[in-house]
This record gives C-alpha cells, structure tokens and sequence, in this order.
C-alpha cells in the first residue's frame, strides 16, 4: 500500500476548490517578484437567499415517499422552479452569497486585484413514480459547472 497517495486531482475537487486552487497558484506565482501579497475572505452578508425560496428540512417532513402525490406537494410548496419529465423529478431551486475572496499582489512595477465569490446553488429535488407519487425527495447542494437538468438526471437515477 503507498504511504504516500497522490494529491487530488483539479477535476476531482469541487468547484470551489478548483477555483481556489488555480487562485492560490497565481497568487504563488505572482509572489515570486513581489514584496506585496494578500488574501482576505469576507463572509456573506446575509444568509437570505438572492434567488428563489429557501427549502428548509421542513419543507421534507409529510413528504412519504410510495404516498405522497406531486398535487400534494404542489399545494403546500406552490409551483416548481424547474421541471425534468426525463428523470420525472422536480426542483424548487434557491441561491445564496457564499464567502467572497480577494486576493492581492504588489510590487514595485506592478499591481494585480481580484475577487473570487463562492455563492451556492441549492435545490430541493423530488423525483415521482408512474403514478405520479413521490419516489424520493432530497435537499442538495448543486453544482455551478453542470446543468440543472443534468443533475436532476443523475440524481434521480441513484
């Protein structure tokens, strides 16, 4: 067994961790000349959502999976935001600030500024059966780099 495994691979991260990554090497890469780096996390403002409506776990309980029938979801949720009728699932979808980075380097010749923003894609999927009755239902963080439709496909195969 090797003592020593490999590091992750960029594709193997999330993407926030691929972003951070490919920002830490320029940042690296740019300290060499410089007298001058920096990087400052600032949290998010709020936690309220700036897109859609928050899905609390509340929003899972009276959820029975074999029982429950989308015309009763959709009464106490309202609409969908999204529908997938490949995978027949649902998503209410919302998204919120996450941490914002900035990240500096200076020297004497020369400056570079940027800011980096991890907000998060949350969504509230619920796939059904023939019978139009709840086959499963999960709150989940999405991915930025994948359409919704694809992770609705994915997630209702599992």
């Amino acid at each position: 067994m090797n003592p020593h495994p490999a590091p992750p691979s960029a594709a193997s991260l999330p993407p926030h961790g691929r972003l951070l990554r490919r920002s830490l090497l320029l940042i690296a890469a740019a300290c060499l000349p410089c007298s001058c780096v920096g990087v400052l996390p600032v949290p998010p403002k709020s936690r309220e959502p700036i897109a859609g409506k928050r899905q609390t776990a509340s929003a899972l309980e009276g959820i029975t999976p074999g029982v429950t029938t989308r015309a009763e979801i959709e009464r106490r949720l309202g609409p969908c935001t999204h529908e997938n009728p490949r995978s027949r699932s649902i998503a209410y979808t919302w998204e919120t600030h996450g941490w914002t980075l900035y990240g500096w380097a200076a020297s004497t010749h020369s400056a570079i500024i940027d800011r980096a923003r991890l907000d998060g894609w949350h969504a509230l999927l619920i796939s059904f059966d023939a019978q139009n009755r709840v086959r499963k239902a999960e709150r989940v963080k999405l991915s930025q780099r994948r359409s919704l439709d694809d992770q609705m496909v994915k997630w209702a195969a599992k």
